[in-house]
């Protein structure tokens, strides 16, 4: 079964080849019909092979010891269902194959999830893709994506696919990027690997704040960012939780005292999710920068790679850690970005700091003293 029977009839015309030019399996072959929707090859021990349409009724009525699904990613679950029940009389094996899928890859999704939970020891899952952070022009994520690489796909052909292609379409056809992933873009481990409990906030030099709220407004956090030497280093200064939406003017208040004993040279924040309070704390004098929207995909892709290149680091405050482990991602076109509502827990803390990563990452203006 495949996504259409045009698919499906290209691999029975190679099997049907492979039956009749190979001396052992034409010794069992009795027949081959090409009549057209009735595709099938008979064997003189009973058996045959058939194409089925990919329909709720195209498999209905048999028992099969072997299933094969091309392109599941785009089999809608009824046909599946009434499919995968043609093997429960046997003790059969189910093979399916696809590239990566989106939202609307119901019975693909449903099936990456439990393969991943270890739902079931007879359920088996081998995927090659691209780790979520990778860029489009990674060759990094080419290699993790393609094991035909080197064997009969060249690295020419996968760059001129990329640099000509729809980026969405090549994340998917090559990449094999979940497009609605549940993943955290992270190196595993990175982030642990950059604790370091000796570290301290100190005044002066690159000093940079943000805060973020939750969607539900009952969250919130201020994280600081400083530059030291090669090192950027983060620090959880307050997190506030309530039963009830946050108190904007009080929440601005104590912010703002923390911005008047640590003198940051910008505070930053997410418009889409913090404007009221950034409106009260620009009241009061505070430097604010709006980190929305492109400038937010680009903190978050920053601050992947200075945790991969160990340049940050963190006292493992758990509020932090906490956030970081809880982080989803959403692949766009424009590369991934962190996600609220699919994340497994609270990552305003980790959207502050990939703040703070990026701002203090880049170069900074120094002043100059001339003498005339």
């Amino acid at each position: 079964m495949a996504v259409n029977r045009k698919l499906s009839l290209i691999t029975w015309r190679q099997i049907d080849w492979l039956v009749r030019n190979n001396s052992k399996l034409k010794s069992n072959w009795k027949a081959t019909y090409t009549t057209n929707g009735a595709e099938r090859i008979l064997f003189k021990n009973g058996a045959q092979i058939s194409v089925v349409a990919a329909t709720p009724n195209g498999a209905r009525g048999m028992s099969a010891d072997f299933l094969f699904i091309d392109e599941l990613r785009a089999i809608d679950q009824d046909t599946y269902d009434a499919a995968i029940y043609t093997t429960n009389a046997r003790r059969a094996q189910v093979l399916t194959v696809s590239n990566a899928g989106d939202k609307g890859s119901i019975v693909l999704n449903s099936l990456r999830e439990r393969a991943l939970s270890g739902s079931s020891p007879s359920l088996g899952w081998l995927e090659w893709s691209a780790h979520p952070s990778r860029e489009i022009m990674d060759v990094e994520g080419w290699i993790e994506s393609c094991p035909a690489l080197g064997h009969y796909l060249e690295l020419e052909t996968l760059e001129h696919l990329a640099r000509t292609n729809d980026p969405m379409a090549f994340r998917c056809e090559v990449l094999c990027q979940w497009l609605d992933n549940t993943a955290s873009p992270f190196e595993a481990g990175a982030f642990d690997d950059c604790v370091d409990e000796s570290i301290a906030l100190t005044e002066g030099g690159d000093l940079f704040f943000a805060f973020d709220k939750s969607h539900t407004q009952r969250h919130a956090v201020l994280v600081a960012g400083q530059k030291v030497g090669d090192f950027v280093n983060l620090f959880v200064l307050q997190e506030w939780n309530a039963n009830n939406p946050l108190d904007e003017v009080k929440l601005a208040s104590e912010i703002n005292a923390y911005v008047q004993k640590w003198r940051p040279q910008l505070v930053l924040y997410d418009r889409y999710m913090s404007q009221n309070t950034a409106t009260y704390l620009g009241a009061s004098g505070v430097a604010l920068a709006d980190c929305s929207g492109k400038s937010q995909v680009e903190a978050a892709h920053r601050f992947a790679q200075m945790m991969s290149a160990r340049v940050l680091r963190h006292k493992k405050e758990s509020t932090l850690v906490e956030a970081v482990n809880s982080c989803s991602s959403k692949i766009s076109e424009n590369g991934w970005r962190l996600v609220r509502r699919r994340s497994s827990g609270e990552i305003c803390a980790a959207i502050c700091a990939a703040m703070v990563s990026w701002q203090a990452s880049q170069p900074q203006a120094k002043p100059i003293i001339y003498f005339a």
